[in-house]
């Protein structure tokens, strides 16, 4: 009991919430940050933090540094800094992309896990421990690890406020308690997420999209998806990779044209029908093909 008690009072002591900031690597072209109403040159070197508004204009490009994160912001691109926090066991990162296409690279740092959050006006991309790229119409292509990828949060940035301090008092208190219990029992099980037994932020497509922090359409490395502009729920990674295998074009041919060769119609002669189909026709879906030939 008495170990117990002072792993709380040492938790009030030690938990700590602190602002992260971002620092520019690299400058391509045109990149302005917003500052008092007025758009500002953002040179490599400057640190920028949460509540700052980045501008890419033609042909430019920004490289930024988070903890142990990169982000790439492509041509025309703005992106807000909702969010950049730190505390002992994780970084957060939050961003709002209202133009353009963004990638990144997210990984912890010094065993802390990194949470990781892209919003846009159609969807809303969770991760931890991953690369992947995404632009602000919704597109999503994943090279690493797993984004939970769901809809709109919001049709706006909004800069997220600062926690109140007993927040993390409370949550220090939780984690130091279940600490301490696990340790007088020996019990490594009860140890909670954070610790040395806990998951340091690698997420892979054996995850769930609850353990990269976020809801929605589970997209794995090598896989992509579609937010829809009208809501709801983003394309099925199945779905791209059908659309991909069929070079992103639907090949149906219209039932009346195919009755009309079967039958050997007069009104079907080559000149009608090769406006329609080809000498043989496929269409594919997911791992299923059907193909129609015409006889000669």
């Amino acid at each position: 009991m008495k170990k117990l008690i002072a792993a709380i009072l040492v938790s009030f002591a030690v938990f700590s919430v602190n602002a992260l900031s971002a620092t520019v690597l690299s400058v391509k072209g045109k990149v302005e940050i917003q500052e008092a109403g007025m758009w500002v040159a953002l040179q490599k070197g400057d640190v920028v933090e949460k509540g700052t508004v980045i501008s890419t204009g033609f042909s430019s490009e920004a490289v930024l540094s988070v903890s142990n994160s990169s982000i790439s912001l492509g041509p025309l691109t703005r992106v807000t800094i909702e969010n950049l926090v730190s505390t002992n066991d994780k970084d957060t990162t939050q961003l709002y992309i209202d133009s353009g296409t963004l990638a990144a690279k997210v990984s912890g740092k010094d065993g802390k896990r990194a949470g990781f959050k892209v919003r846009s006006p159609v969807a809303t991309a969770s991760v931890r421990g991953t690369s992947f790229v995404v632009s602000s119409s919704g597109k999503l292509s994943v090279s690493e690890g797993l984004v939970a990828f769901g809809a709109a949060e919001s049709s706006s940035a909004s800069v997220v406020e600062d926690a109140p301090a007993e927040a993390p008092a409370a949550k220090a208190d939780e984690s130091a308690a279940a600490s301490a219990t696990a340790e007088a029992t020996g019990d490594s099980a009860a140890a909670p997420e954070g610790t040395e037994n806990a998951d340091q932020g690698h997420a892979n497509a054996f995850a769930s999209t609850a353990d990269v922090g976020g809801e929605g359409v589970p997209v794995a490395a090598g896989q992509s998806s579609q937010a829809s502009v009208s809501g709801g729920s983003p394309s099925s990674p199945r779905a791209e990779l059908a659309k991909s295998s069929a070079g992103g074009k639907s090949n149906t041919v219209a039932v009346s044209v195919l009755n009309a060769v079967a039958a050997g119609s007069a009104a079907a002669s080559s000149d009608s029908v090769a406006a329609a189909v080809t000498n043989e026709v496929t269409k594919t879906t997911g791992s299923l093909s059907i193909s129609v030939s015409l006889a000669d």
